[in-house]
């Protein structure tokens, strides 16, 4: 990824957090998901956006941060992986369990400040020394207002390992 791509900056609970832009579809005001009975514990439930039923995640469980905790500034904010080579013989290997999800996912984030540049040469330097978030799943960091800021790897914060308990995209969603 282009290193000169905008970061949105992003929190959850101290720790400040980056999503590449290009991946940002929406942000939107934590709102009341749907719950799905039996989901695994990640998922917290689903949404409805512009009538298409989105995914919501707890990113804050998935990066090994513990559960979240929603409030008043809570954000969903909406992402869109690149869709993943399907054989043309398999026109519905979207819906195998180990298949690569495609479509809209929303991360509950507990505040989203805005975007920010990314330093021209972000790298080790700033990276913090120690840090909760299993290293795999940073993809750069830098200083921001000399607080450290860890650029996500959503392909690998989202992999299909990560998705596999979440419910098939269905046609016409």
């Amino acid at each position: 990824m282009p290193m000169s791509t905008p970061w949105l900056h992003v929190a959850i609970g101290a720790h400040d957090l980056a999503l590449a832009v290009t991946a940002v579809h929406s942000v939107h005001r934590a709102a009341r998901l749907t719950r799905l009975p039996q989901a695994d514990p990640v998922l917290l439930g689903v949404m409805s956006l512009g009538g298409e039923i989105v995914p919501v995640i707890d990113l804050a469980a998935r990066l090994g941060l513990g559960a979240a905790r929603p409030g008043r500034r809570s954000s969903v904010v909406v992402v869109e992986l690149p869709r993943p080579e399907v054989d043309d013989h398999e026109p519905m290997a979207w819906r195998h369990r180990d298949a690569k999800r495609q479509g809209p996912l929303g991360l509950l984030v507990d505040e989203v400040f805005g975007t920010v540049e990314p330093p021209d040469a972000p790298g080790s330097a700033a990276t913090p020394l120690a840090h909760p978030i299993p290293p795999g799943m940073i993809g750069g960091a830098a200083l921001h207002q000399d607080r450290p800021l860890l650029l996500l790897d959503l392909a690998r914060v989202l992999d299909a390992d990560s998705l596999a308990g979440l419910p098939p995209r269905l046609p016409g969603s």
